[in-house]
């Protein structure tokens, strides 16, 4: 999976995790929305749970802090290394 096809698929479960907790998601950058989960531990989990899912990764949990959020480039790059990294192990 390349990293634009990464990039395409954030939005959505951005999306899914912030549900119905912010009224014009729609308006909101990624950038904006990252930082509304960063304030929720509980979406912080639902969204590492729903990127494990989503791309069959295991982000492990010391790897799980506020620079894993700190912009959408640094979730592409992580979810790239650990797809690459698993490339390599299987």
């Amino acid at each position: 999976m390349t990293e634009i096809e990464i990039r395409a698929t954030l939005p959505a479960i951005l999306d899914e995790v912030i549900g119905e907790t912010v009224r014009d998601k729609e308006r909101l950058t990624e950038q904006e929305k990252l930082g509304i989960i960063q304030g929720d531990s509980l979406q912080v989990l639902v969204y590492v749970t729903a990127i494990e899912d989503e791309f069959d990764i295991e982000i492990e949990d010391d790897r799980i802090h506020t620079d894993l959020f700190g912009s959408v480039d640094v979730v592409v790059k992580s979810i790239t290394t650990l797809l690459f990294n698993k490339q390599i192990t299987c």
